[in-house]
């Protein structure tokens, strides 16, 4: 009898206690329903801090790729200006080269002072043919001082000769001078034009020269402008990128914030797995 009055007094104590248990978890339960939601919660906040991850790494990323942009502009700028400064002192090159050139035909004309250099040559020729005959009229002067008045000269026959009177020597004598002199100036004329072309010839290959490095020059300053400007539109085009990534990880923060209502995610899974237990002790106990 005392050994059932024990057992019988366990099993109440027994009974008593799970009824205990039952309403603490029948009083969690009521108390914290709204826990029984946390596993969507939890899933849906662990989504968000995935994105949030994949998010952050995007951020790193593209700010790393504006900051070698930033870099490759400046170095490309630095080209440029480079470029534009050997551009710019060439040009001047240029246009001293120009202004030289400018007063060499201004010297060459001055020394042709409005004849033309194929009327110069002409007038040489004249004046060689004119000295030719002057060279013949003296290489005939002995034979001129043997002629005698109403004598045959043994040339030509004639009794007269008026080619061998003294004034008419000292005059052709006269002449054949002012031939030399002249023929002497014009040739110096044409020898002073051949210098002046022969520099002026010199100087335009020079210029051409300078123009076509010039041309080239430009064109490669014209290369590194597009290819600054493609840098710069690129390093926008990031950035622009990298303006979205950060409002969209604006609003997964905000969206995680208002998931986890100021909890860490670690807490809402305690909670969750508290809840279950008493789930499984409610249900455990009932039956």
């Amino acid at each position: 009898i005392i050994n059932k009055e024990q057992e019988l007094y366990k099993a109440r104590s027994d009974i008593e206690e799970i009824e205990k248990e039952l309403v603490l978890a029948d009083e969690y339960l009521s108390k914290n329903k709204d826990d029984e939601n946390l596993a969507s919660t939890i899933t849906k906040a662990e989504g968000v801090m995935n994105r949030l991850a994949s998010l952050k790494t995007k951020e790193t990323q593209g700010k790393r790729e504006i900051e070698e942009y930033h870099r490759k502009i400046e170095e490309k700028e630095n080209e440029r200006d480079d470029s534009r400064k050997e551009y710019e002192e060439s040009r001047l090159k240029e246009r001293e080269e120009e202004e030289n050139l400018e007063a060499l035909n201004g010297q060459r004309s001055s020394v042709l002072n409005g004849i033309l250099p194929e009327e110069i040559k002409s007038e040489i020729e004249r004046l060689q043919d004119e000295i030719m005959k002057e060279q013949a009229f003296v290489a005939l002067e002995e034979r001129r001082k043997d002629l005698e008045e109403n004598q045959p000269c043994p040339l030509c026959g004639s009794l007269n000769h008026p080619y061998s009177d003294e004034a008419f020597i000292k005059e052709h004598n006269a002449e054949n001078t002012k031939l030399d002199s002249d023929l002497k100036r014009l040739k110096n004329l044409m020898n002073a034009l051949s210098l002046v072309d022969e520099k002026i010839k010199d100087k335009e290959k020079e210029l051409r020269d300078i123009r076509e490095k010039n041309s080239n020059l430009n064109f490669d300053l014209d290369l590194k402008k597009q290819e600054l400007d493609f840098l710069i539109n690129q390093k926008k085009e990031y950035e622009e990128k990298l303006s979205c990534t950060k409002c969209e990880k604006k609003e997964q923060e905000k969206r995680l914030s208002d998931l986890l209502l100021g909890f860490e995610i670690d807490d809402l899974e305690n909670r969750l797995k508290k809840y279950r237990e008493y789930e499984e002790i409610k249900e455990a106990k009932s039956t």
